[in-house]
């Protein structure tokens, strides 16, 4: 587990520009059928994935992303620069 601080951080210190972090939770995930797992990077130890590839069709992932989007705007800020 890592906080939003702390993954803004991390994410920033790449160069990458960043004005906060937002996030859905796995219970968010797993009620719209999508799973999630644990995905170990090198230099990314709590980094988890989403899993889309169950859904076949462009435009049902492009549905289910937009649902997620709307959870974590609705969720507000968890970090903002």
């Amino acid at each position: 587990m890592i906080t939003a601080y702390d993954a803004w951080v991390k994410f920033t210190a790449k160069g990458y520009l960043s004005c906060g972090v937002v996030a859905v939770t796995v219970g968010e995930s797993e009620k719209i059928n999508l799973d999630v797992r644990s995905d170990p990077q090198p230099e990314q130890p709590e980094h988890v994935v989403i899993d889309f590839s169950q859904i076949s069709s462009r435009s049902q992932r492009n549905d289910i992303a937009k649902i997620l989007v709307s959870l974590a705007i609705n969720r507000d800020w968890l970090y903002r620069q």
